[in-house]
């Protein structure tokens, strides 16, 4: 929990959307502010006692909510989801293996060789 004074107009922060399915992260920027709101530049309003955005029911189904801004932290996670869109491309398009080169899957071969040797079992 953060106190009311943890945030200014004019601040960075990270919006954070956690689901039951997934979990989300954005930057955004505080625009303004009521006695009790912070108002953000996505137009969406959130409480200064919770950080919670304002009008959430507050049920364990989805928690939008605001922390300080954090670069690592924000950098790290576009990363990870990066990396999960390019994992997903390649299960859904295996099928491209049929028309790519020889060069290209002796590639893709020697990569998963690779990791099955670092990795073990684990794969």
């Amino acid at each position: 929990m953060f106190k009311k004074n943890d945030f200014k107009v004019g601040d960075k922060v990270l919006v954070i959307s956690d689901s039951t399915w997934s979990s989300e992260m954005k930057l955004a920027c505080i625009e303004g502010e009521t006695k009790t709101l912070w108002i953000l530049d996505n137009n969406k309003r959130y409480l200064k006692s919770t950080n919670r955005e304002y009008g959430s029911s507050g049920s364990y189904v989805r928690i939008n909510m605001i922390v300080p801004y954090d670069e690592e932290r924000y950098q790290n996670y576009k990363r990870k989801r990066m990396l999960e869109a390019k994992k997903n491309f390649c299960y859904q398009n295996i099928k491209l293996l049929e028309i790519m080169s020889e060069q290209a899957i002796d590639s893709i071969y020697s990569h998963f060789k690779q990791a099955e040797k670092t990795h073990g079992d684990n794969c």
